[in-house]
């Protein structure tokens, strides 16, 4: 089993745990999104940035864009260093700078999981049962 499945699978099993055995309903989920309380698994959050029922522009930016730029910085400040003539050093920015882009794009991922979950009762279940939330019943 991939470590990426074994983490969705204790995920899943700490939220069932969470909630006594049970699996939450959809309506927990959105109080608990109200709440703030969600969290998003960023693996099972990639595998899924692209069927989320979200805006377009969001899977676009954070499922397509971001990840392609990120990858894209470093060869291309080489290709700019070699052709151009640029100092080496700013293959540091370019590493830097294409980290930064992949953090944003998993949080964004992550985020459109959430909002694909708030929004469409299937996909909660789908994202859920795969391990991709996690969130706890509201204390009183």
């Amino acid at each position: 089993m991939p470590i990426d499945d074994a983490v969705a699978a204790a995920a899943l099993r700490q939220l069932k745990t969470a909630w006594n055995g049970r699996f939450p309903s959809w309506e927990d989920y959105k109080s608990a999104d109200r709440a703030g309380t969600v969290s998003a698994n960023k693996a099972v959050a990639l595998r899924l940035v692209r069927t989320a029922p979200v805006p377009m522009p969001m899977r676009i930016v954070y499922g397509v864009l971001l990840p392609w730029a990120a990858l894209l910085v470093v060869p291309s400040l080489v290709l700019a260093c070699w052709l151009l003539g640029l100092n080496w050093l700013w293959l540091i920015v370019g590493v830097i700078g294409s980290a930064v882009l992949f953090n944003i794009a998993r949080e964004g991922q992550c985020e459109c999981l959430k909002l694909g979950a708030a929004r469409d009762p299937g996909f909660y279940m789908v994202a859920a049962s795969a391990g991709g939330l996690l969130f706890t019943p509201p204390t009183q």
